[in-house]
């Protein structure tokens, strides 16, 4: 039985720690389902091996702030909460779970996923997965069957006859209750099919970001209309021909990263009114209520620049629009796009008769319109500013900083 091992090193080679699945997951030949796919892949890597690919562990989340790994397992249908203190497995979801698992419509479901792979935490409680929907226990029995195959120099390549997609899933988990939950799924169009690997992530603003390695194509899809607002497929992938795909390019996983940290208003409909400028730059108009006077509070999202896996410090600055600083927040930023939420005091920083304010990612900033929208001539403009510390690894037996 072929074991999967997690090794923490330094820089230097030493070992920290280290994890060794089989004691906690020991070998069960019912759970597992020695698909001809599977069995293949094994003799590809290790021709002269007998040995069962039990577990194929196929990502790992590092949980810095909790202090757990969660790993996921392609032919278990499971992926596990592992204490590394202890060694413990807390808990686990899929097919060979402990935790009683429902779909969206709150019906019992033997799994939330099949041969899935990425399981990325998104909040306190609740997961990203990308669900490939193969060997879907509960799909017909020839689903799966080879529909063509293309020969290269290195390997064989078949493309699956399959009439369904895979899904992009974000699921909530109860460990007191014992559950666990679909919040939210979409499933691809059937040319989207991945068998093998794939990718999903959450954007600043919820958005779903799925990479379909079968059609070599990035999916944006938003939720809850579950519509696609953006997608790239690669040139000459098969989904862009009728031909099978070669080899020549293949996605494995994406990440998408901002120029600057992104700081944008939370609309409050009794005080704010948000409404996009311009597409390109993320810009937004905040008008500010009148009625009773300007509001005392103003709510921001704020996100960094690339999804990192641990909370990181950042600083707010408030600056007059000619520069000068009026005060400066200590914020932590959390991981993996989670909107960080911070509710700025206006008391003392707004003028006789603000009306309008400009927020944007451009520059990394939310700003005030210098001109206003005519309503109103006077306008008291503020500048928000975000600022990460820069990431950067020491080498050597020095710990590396995550700021």
């Amino acid at each position: 039985v072929a074991e999967d091992v997690l090794i923490e090193v330094t820089l230097d080679g030493r070992r920290l720690w280290e994890w060794h699945l089989l004691p906690r997951i020991p070998y069960n030949r019912s759970w597992f389902g020695f698909f001809p796919d599977e069995v293949r892949d094994l003799k590809q890597r290790f021709p002269n091996s007998t040995a069962v690919d039990w577990t194929h562990v196929n990502s790992i989340y590092w949980d810095y702030d909790e202090d757990c790994v969660y790993i996921n397992s392609r032919h278990l249908d499971t992926f596990y909460k592992v204490d590394r203190k202890s060694g413990d497995v807390v808990w686990s979801v899929g097919r060979t779970g402990s935790l009683r698992q429902t779909n969206v419509s709150g019906h019992q479901v033997p799994s939330l996923f099949w041969h899935a792979h990425a399981v990325t935490k998104v909040g306190p409680a609740e997961f990203l997965v990308f669900d490939n929907n193969n060997h879907n226990l509960q799909h017909p029995p020839d689903l799966g069957t080879t529909r063509s195959c293309t020969t290269t120099k290195r390997e064989t390549k078949c493309v699956l006859a399959n009439t369904y997609g895979s899904h992009l899933v974000r699921l909530a988990v109860d460990p007191h209750r014992r559950t666990a939950s679909d919040v939210w799924r979409w499933e691809s169009p059937a040319a989207y099919f991945a068998p093998y690997h794939g990718d999903a992530d959450v954007l600043p603003g919820g958005n779903i970001v799925g990479t379909f390695p079968g059609r070599d194509c990035l999916v944006e899809v938003h939720p809850p209309s579950n519509a696609i607002v953006w997608q790239l497929c690669a040139r000459g992938s098969s989904r862009n021909s009728s031909k099978s795909q070669d080899g020549s390019l293949f996605a494995l996983e994406s990440t998408r990263v901002l120029r600057w940290p992104l700081v944008m208003p939370v609309a409050d409909r009794s005080h704010v009114d948000v409404h996009p400028l311009h597409n390109s730059t993320r810009l937004a108009r905040v008008t500010l209520s009148h009625a009773n006077g300007p509001p005392p509070n103003l709510t921001v999202h704020m996100w960094n620049t690339f999804p990192q896996r641990y909370t990181a410090n950042a600083t707010l600055g408030i600056f007059s629009k000619g520069g000068q600083l009026l005060r400066s927040t200590p914020v932590r930023l959390q991981p993996d796009w989670r909107p960080t939420p911070l509710t700025i005091a206006l008391t003392g920083l707004l003028g006789a008769g603000m009306d309008t304010w400009v927020a944007g990612n451009s520059t990394g900033s939310a700003e005030a319109d210098e001109a206003g929208d005519g309503a109103c001539g006077n306008v008291y403009a503020l500048r928000l500013q975000l600022q990460v510390p820069q990431f950067q690894v020491k080498r050597g037996p020095v710990a590396a900083d995550r700021g």
